[in-house]
């Protein structure tokens, strides 16, 4: 075996390996794709194609506060994300109000506060909230995704990933009254 990094197979053996090194760093740093979903008129074409598996929990209605109307709730995944610290929740919301605005965004159907979900886990007494910080558009759906009154709109949420061995979570939204009982986690 060449002991020299000059001699010539130890040259070829280092410049495959900065191949194979190269190789690899490309294909563990290839940009994911923005979890943001897309507006309200092809939310429903993403959601029919997006590969995220889908959860099994029937879609709760919640009254709003002020005999403002209702929103269907359709909780579609709660997935860990590749990075291992992080878990998203995806949600549908589909608003019927009595007196509906054009381009309305989560806040607004929340008459103008914003929307954070918890995820309880009961077996271990722990509540997960919405990741903040800097940029919290980072950690949940921007301003810009909009629907109308009758129509879904898709939205995410980022929390931290369970500190323990958890199934399922129950989801709730203090405001709303509302909890959803086993949401699943998935990888």
């Amino acid at each position: 075996m060449p002991t020299s990094p000059h001699h010539p197979r130890a040259r070829a053996s280092i410049a495959a390996l900065s191949v194979v090194a190269v190789l690899g760093l490309t294909a563990c740093t290839s940009p994911e794709p923005d979890p943001e979903p897309a507006t309200s008129e092809t939310a429903t074409a993403d959601a029919s194609a997006s590969a995220t598996p889908e959860v099994s929990v029937e879609p709760v209605v919640a009254t709003l506060p002020d005999e403002r109307g209702t929103v269907d709730v359709a909780v579609r995944s709660l997935v860990l994300d590749d990075n291992g610290t992080t878990m998203t929740l995806r949600v549908d919301f589909t608003p019927h109000l009595v007196k509906p605005e054009d381009g309305m965004t989560l806040s607004m159907i929340n008459n103008f506060f914003f929307i954070f979900p918890e995820l309880l886990d009961r077996e271990h007494l722990k509540r997960y909230s919405v990741i903040t910080g800097e940029g919290p558009q980072d950690w949940l759906t921007n301003e810009d995704t909009r629907t109308e009154n009758d129509e879904t709109l898709s939205s995410w949420f980022v929390y931290a990933a369970p500190e323990d061995d958890v199934e399922a979570f129950t989801l709730t939204m203090d405001g709303w009254a509302l909890e959803v009982p086993g949401v699943e986690v998935t990888a």
